[in-house]
């Protein structure tokens, strides 16, 4: 547009969004995610573990706490904890994956 318009004097613009841009794409950026073995449920697994025993949980259960929760982890004892959404794969993902292990997720929509 700005050669089209004739506007040479705003080409800085154009240097400065290409160099923003590239910035951004090299900055590194956090990973997050579960993992799951045979005996845990590892949380945030790549930035700060948080290792939570399979035989623990009852189920898991997808809830409205927050913007940023939307699965519950409900143990054996009756404690809930909220899992991270950035964490989780997709739901159907997820459904699958537990279920490889046991693992019942309710109250899905």
């Amino acid at each position: 547009m700005i050669l089209v318009t004739g506007s040479d004097h705003l080409i800085w613009m154009v240097w400065i969004f290409g160099t923003v841009t590239a910035a951004w794409m090299i900055v590194p950026k956090p990973v997050y995610g579960i993992k799951v073995d045979p005996d845990y449920l590892v949380l945030s697994a790549w930035r700060d573990p948080r290792y939570v025993r399979l035989d623990d949980i009852a189920y898991l259960r997808a809830t409205n706490i927050s913007d940023e929760t939307s699965i519950a982890i409900v143990y054996k004892n009756g404690d809930e904890e909220g899992i991270f959404s950035a964490d989780l794969p997709d739901i159907d993902t997820l459904i699958a994956v537990l279920a490889d292990h046991g693992i019942p997720v309710r109250d899905v929509y």
